[in-house]
């Protein structure tokens, strides 16, 4: 029983993984760019299953993963442009930062 239990949490650990921003951001940073135009900007950065939707006063990019929790980018709307979030999580996440950087 107990091995069974153990077997199963690593499994578990992987597939508890989904779109919702973990609690603390990888990075965080302010951009002029509006929240349109940061996800504009960055989305042809990132693979191609990459999802981006828009709501009231944010956009929010997300780039799937198979072996951990979703990457998620989120751009909210700030006084002087935009307020964007990071959130990279899976093994290969550098490459979201890198992107992120590079439209601020």
């Amino acid at each position: 029983m107990r091995l069974a239990l153990f077997a199963a949490l690593p499994a578990y650990a992987l597939l508890s993984g989904c779109a919702n921003g973990p609690l603390a951001p990888t990075l965080t940073f302010e951009t002029h760019k509006t929240p349109q135009a940061y996800a504009a900007c960055v989305a042809p950065m990132l693979p191609e299953a990459t999802t981006v939707t828009e709501a009231s006063r944010r956009y929010r990019i997300v780039v799937p993963s198979s072996l951990a929790a979703d990457n998620v980018i989120e751009a909210y709307k700030a006084p002087n442009g935009g307020k964007v979030f990071v959130y990279a999580r899976s093994l290969v996440g550098g490459g979201l930062v890198e992107a992120a950087r590079a439209c601020a």
